[in-house]
């Protein structure tokens, strides 16, 4: 995607480190965590990212 984005979705989406000076990094930011849990996660943490089932191709018919 890199040099693939239109202008206004490149300046939308782009790395802004002064968004994180003082940030508490404990602080949920409004949002609810892994299932309503009231936590924040670190990534280095999960061990699985979804337990979605593939879908089978018959269940499709």
């Amino acid at each position: 995607m890199e040099d693939k984005l239109d202008p206004r979705m490149k300046h939308s989406f782009r790395w802004r480190p002064e968004t994180a000076v003082n940030r508490k990094w404990e602080d949920l930011q409004d949002r609810f965590g892994p299932e309503g849990s009231n936590r924040m996660m670190n990534f280095g943490d999960i061990i699985e990212w979804t337990n979605i089932q593939p879908e089978i191709a018959e269940a499709k018919l």
